[in-house]
């Protein structure tokens, strides 16, 4: 598959924006039925007809396109980061089904393997994100039978910069010219393209790394694959200082391409054995869909899990000078809010606690807030688990400063008003390393 990068902080927004574009509705007709009832009870129970642990392939880092399986997730999931996965609980519609999910990162993490080839290299997966067009031309090696197709169209597609193409409206367009086009090696729909006289082999690069170095390097002269849902962003918001590109796409699928992307496959070899299980999971798997786009803010939000934080000579956690010790544990959940809450929350805090003036926020701002509750844990400091929240704001700075928090075994705050420690200074090579 091909590499992506997820846009954190936009993550809510994308997850949103991926529910929209990938759904469609028959404009011609009208569907005032009843929705179905949520199944409960012994529909939900898993133990002892799915195995103990329903592993789930993905084909990249966590998505804005995954969010139906991250809503299995129950509370205080593992995060085990030398493998690339989370486990927890499975739940669904709230009750817990008996059984546990684990859902692995792809890409990078597999060797940039099909998701195909791993189910077949590693027989604990019992589903895996596999495109429908990469299904078809593994059927014969490592045949896998979809279950679940999460996104009726998929969000594949090529960009180019307005900028430097402002008369290119399709990807044949592109194909008039000489511009490059950046994709990942082995997606399939690249032989298509060619095959249908849409574009030349030559103008075809498969060396796409799912970063957009090349693309801003070319001053968005040459074409870019990825997913609607996130390249575009990406291009436009997140560059950090490296520019920011105005872009216009095409989705594969308008080109004559439909498949189902990223659809929850299994071995067709398991077919019978799973069977029972997948009669009670697939309709869970679906209503999962369903609830995540009705009500993400859960699935949306960040963890961050730390520890092994390295204790100092003075360790404190806060400016209050409150110890801790090397057994301290910090659970970081960041998730977006509506402004009137944001709001709300940062006048209540500002009544214990006054804001420096100069981080007030964007009188005019009325965008989402970013809301932080931490957990703290630290049984050689404190005799008991603690949280707070905190709320932020759009700043009303209008000039974002860069801040290094490094270690620095000499001085604080070198080259101000308090100290001027050559030493102490953050390290700048004296020639650019490219």
């Amino acid at each position: 598959m091909r590499p992506r990068k997820l846009v954190p902080v936009a993550a809510g927004l994308t997850l949103l924006l991926a529910a929209a574009a990938c759904t469609s509705s028959d404009s011609g007709s009208t569907d005032n039925s009843a929705p179905a009832p949520k199944a409960s009870g012994e529909a939900l129970t898993l133990k002892g007809t799915c195995p103990d642990t329903i592993v789930i392939q993905t084909d990249w880092f966590t998505e804005s396109e995954y969010g139906g399986i991250y809503q299995l997730l129950g509370p205080n999931p593992t995060i085990d980061t030398k493998k690339k996965l989370l486990r927890g609980s499975l739940v669904a519609s709230g009750q817990d089904t008996g059984v546990k999910v684990e859902i692995r990162n792809g890409g990078p993490a597999i060797g940039y393997q099909t998701v195909s080839a791993q189910m077949y290299a590693d027989k604990s997966i019992t589903l895996g994100q596999v495109n429908t067009d990469e299904a078809i031309a593994n059927s014969k090696s490592q045949p896998t039978l979809a279950v679940v197709a999460p996104l009726e169209i998929s969000p594949l597609m090529i960009l180019w910069g307005t900028k430097a193409h402002p008369d290119f409206n399709t990807i044949a367009d592109i194909g008039q010219t000489d511009t490059k086009i950046l994709y990942y090696q082995t997606d399939a729909y690249a032989q298509y393209l060619i095959g249908a006289g849409l574009v030349r082999a030559n103008q075809m690069d498969g060396s796409y790394d799912g970063t957009p170095a090349r693309f801003v390097a070319s001053g968005g002269k040459i074409a870019n694959a990825g997913f609607a849902t996130s390249e575009p962003y990406i291009f436009k918001n997140e560059l950090q200082g490296k520019g920011s590109f105005d872009t216009r796409l095409q989705l594969i699928n308008d080109t004559g391409y439909p498949m189902y992307s990223e659809a929850l496959s299994i071995r067709a070899e398991d077919k019978d054995k799973l069977a029972p299980c997948l009669k009670k999971l697939v309709p869970i798997l679906q209503q999962a869909s369903v609830d995540f786009i009705t009500k993400p803010d859960a699935t949306n939000t960040l963890v961050i899990d730390t520890v092994g934080i390295k204790v100092g000579k003075y360790p404190m956690v806060d400016r209050f000078g409150t110890p801790y010790t090397e057994a301290l544990h910090v659970v970081e959940r960041y998730r977006l809010i509506d402004y009137d809450a944001a709001k709300e929350a940062q006048a209540r805090a500002h009544k214990e606690w006054p804001r420096v003036p100069s981080y007030a926020p964007d009188p005019d701002y009325r965008g989402k807030g970013l809301q932080l509750e931490f957990t703290v844990e630290d049984p050689g400091a404190f005799t008991t688990p603690w949280k707070a929240t905190i709320t932020y704001l759009r700043s009303g700075n209008k000039e974002w400063y860069e801040r290094v928090c490094a270690e620095n075994i000499q001085h604080y705050y070198a080259d101000t008003q308090y100290y001027s420690d050559k030493d102490a200074r953050i390290p700048t090579a004296t020639k650019p390393d490219f």
